[in-house]
């Protein structure tokens, strides 16, 4: 090294004779003499150091597998054994993430219980798609809510965000794909317990809903259970009775509803008893949408014939939209008693601009139930039956028949089946009465007549 030294500064002698220059000179020998003063390392290549697990940490190292809990006796001889299983799953707001879902494996032993663990960790964790281990709860409120519910109008969404909520208490923690029948017939047994037919009927239809959305989603779910359950014929609450006004309770009614208390009640009963228009049909009657002249006047392109009124949009649940099918969007004649009652009603009101509702009290659609409380209590009033507001509709049904053709009613009433009208109609049971007689005096007849 020092003979290497030697020859550099002898180098650097001779270069600065030959005209370097000394500041240079000096430089490169300072930087030369610094890094001669630091030792070579030889470069080595990096090994693997060996994991070396004391005694006790190999005791306490975890399995690949997991554990298997017993409970409610001794394993192997009568517990119910259960694993939980890191999967794979789908968050409600879409996110993939890893959870440990339980499985019961049942009352086995513990080889048994071993096995159907190690089958449950190949078939089920390994090659089912993510979404297949997703429970009720988070199906319904990541999938069919914002998928499909979202899609329907305010009152469908209202009812299934009133019904689905007793299936996610019932089933919410199970895997969609585990309900079966007897699952879904045994929930309806319990709400028939403490809920009207119609309710338990409801709860059927939204679960088929759920099922019949996961099975278009490929799930791996052979049948609809809820397709294949029953709603039970005895249930908590029978249904209310259709009550039909007669002619004489519909006077004394709208001889009640006259009051000024009572307004705008009298002209909505006066509207709906003689068209056949139901409650969300008349909150949503815009006063643009009724002709009350005698002359014929153009709305939104369309004539609107002298005392017409044209029905095109309903409110329903607190939201305004379209008429429930294309047969309820309609023009209806107004009698003339009718007419002047809108008269008046239009000169009282302060709210007459064209887009203004026709029924209203502040500007905004009435309530159904504050109406409808209204309404019984006019009734207890009048000395007659509690009717509701589809009574009024029920009465124009009964009152129209032999007075208009079959299809007329039909029309006038929006139904697209003549099995609907006759579910309004109340005179039926006059009409059949003759032909019953007949066959009463026919049985009864003395057998020496000669029957």
């Amino acid at each position: 090294m020092a003979a290497a030294n030697s020859d550099v500064s002898k180098l650097l002698r001779e270069l600065a004779d030959a005209g370097l220059p000394l500041s240079k000179t000096q430089k490169i020998l300072r930087l030369f003499e610094q890094n001669s003063r630091k030792p070579s390392l030889p470069i080595l290549d990096a090994e693997p150091r060996p994991v070396v697990f004391s005694g006790e940490m190999a005791k306490t190292k975890r399995s690949t597998k997991p554990h298997i809990y017993w409970r409610s006796g001794i394993p192997g001889k009568g517990a119910t054994a259960r694993v939980l299983i890191y999967t794979k799953v789908c968050l409600p707001d879409g996110r993939i993430t890893k959870q440990n879902i339980a499985h019961n494996l049942g009352k086995v032993t513990l080889a048994e219980a071993e096995r159907m663990r190690d089958e449950l960790m190949e078939n089920k964790a390994l090659t089912d798609p993510p979404v297949s281990a997703i429970a009720v709860e988070q199906f319904i409120t990541g999938y069919y809510y914002p998928s499909h519910v979202a899609t329907l109008r305010r009152g469908g969404q209202k009812t299934a965000h009133e019904i689905l909520p007793h299936f996610i208490q019932a089933f919410g923690k199970r895997r969609l794909q585990s309900i079966t029948v007897i699952d879904v017939q045994h929930f309806l047994n319990l709400k028939a317990a403490r809920y009207s037919r119609s309710t338990v009927s409801k709860m059927k239809a939204q679960i088929s809903g759920v099922f019949r959305f996961a099975m278009a989603l490929d799930l791996d779910i052979p049948k609809n259970p809820a397709s294949l359950a029953r709603v039970p014929s005895q249930c908590a609450q029978t249904e209310p009775e259709r009550i039909t006004p007669r002619v004489a309770e519909a006077q004394k009614l709208r001889a009640t509803l006259a009051k000024p208390g009572y307004s705008p009640m009298f002209e909505m009963m006066a509207l709906g008893s003689t068209t056949s228009f139901g409650f969300s049909e008349l909150a949503a009657l815009r006063w643009q949408d009724v002709n009350l002249t005698d002359q014929d006047t153009m709305v939104d392109g369309s004539t609107l014939e002298a005392c017409t009124v044209w029905m095109r949009r309903s409110y329903y649940r607190g939201e305004f939209g379209p008429a429930k099918n294309k047969g309820r969007q309609r023009k209806e004649t107004i009698g003339q008693k009718v007419v002047e009652a809108l008269a008046g009603l239009r000169n009282r009101s302060p709210f007459t601009k064209p887009d203004s509702l026709v029924f209203t009290r502040t500007g905004s659609p009435l309530d159904y139930h504050q109406i409808l409380r209204q309404l019984k209590k006019a009734c207890g009033e009048a000395g007659i039956r509690e009717v509701g507001w589809h009574g009024f509709r029920r009465y124009f049904a009964t009152a129209t028949e032999g007075r208009m053709s079959q299809e007329d009613r039909q029309r006038t009433m929006g139904q697209n089946s003549s099995a609907m009208l006759e579910h309004y109609t109340a005179a039926d049971l006059k009409r059949r009465a003759p032909a019953v007689q007949a066959i009463t005096d026919e049985l009864f007849a003395d057998p020496s007549s000669g029957y």
